[in-house]
């Protein structure tokens, strides 16, 4: 993407460098300012933003995700509109359906985050969904996270709140593939548990479990439990009915 911004029409290219500086390096994503920073430009909380400071003050704020999304679709319509009208290359109508395309599909991947953060009807739960892109070795991959708070009664033993949070996320590696993690936090202690197809990737998450807890304490944390599996086996698919079995009757 960012070698095909220059070839973009000025209007689109602007937009989309912007994109670009908010995608963040992969090691920016494991240091909680830089964690933070990618959540609140993720755009999950984009209209929270607005109705805070106010529609008035919409232009003054920082741009995110969303609003930058938002903007380029209107563009790529408005250029397509001119295509329309003009005599095109195939090829160069197709490409602009093609951005199109991508385009609003990323749209919809933070507007269904937006709808998983609502809250519920359930007292003392919340949940938060999240998309966030990264670069890692020149590339552009994503990274989706899902947090969910649980209110509950205080331990009387500890100076817990109760407050219990779960978290899960998913995402591609090169060279380890697809790679889920769920994790749950309470009082400091923190249990994760690692998904991957792959072995040597299950086998290099239990080789590293000193260095993660060191790494945890630092913040304040325990390790409570530290474990990996392969996902599960996918459902089978319901056969044909019985031989012999009349549904006629």
């Amino acid at each position: 993407a960012a070698s095909a911004a220059p070839r973009l029409p000025a209007e689109l290219a602007a937009v989309v460098r912007q994109l670009l500086r908010l995608t963040p390096p992969a090691a920016q994503l494991t240091a909680p300012a830089g964690l933070e920073a990618a959540l609140r430009s993720s755009g999950t909380y984009h209209e929270a933003v607005l109705a805070q400071q106010g529609a008035g003050a919409a232009s003054g704020l920082p741009a995110d995700m969303k609003s930058l999304l938002s903007q380029l679709l209107g563009r790529i319509d408005a250029r397509l509109d001119q295509v329309n009208k003009t005599r095109t290359r195939p090829a160069d109508i197709e490409t602009w359906l093609s951005l199109r395309q991508e385009t609003e599909s990323a749209l919809s991947a933070i507007i269904h985050s937006q709808l998983k953060s609502l809250p519920g009807d359930q007292s003392g739960q919340r949940s938060w969904s999240f998309v966030l892109p990264f670069q890692l070795q020149n590339e552009y991959r994503e990274l989706r996270l899902q947090l969910q708070r649980e209110s509950g009664q205080a331990d009387a033993d500890s100076d817990s709140d109760g407050e219990r949070w779960t978290l899960e996320i998913h995402l591609q590696l090169p060279g380890a593939g697809m790679l889920a993690v769920e994790g749950k936090l309470a009082a400091g202690r923190l249990s994760l548990s690692f998904i991957s197809d792959r072995e040597v990737v299950r086998q290099s998450v239990l080789a590293g479990a000193a260095r993660l807890e060191s790494a945890l304490a630092s913040r304040g944390l325990v390790l409570a439990g530290l474990g990996s599996r392969p996902p599960p086996a996918p459902a089978a698919e319901a056969g044909p009915p019985p031989a012999g079995l009349d549904l006629r009757a």
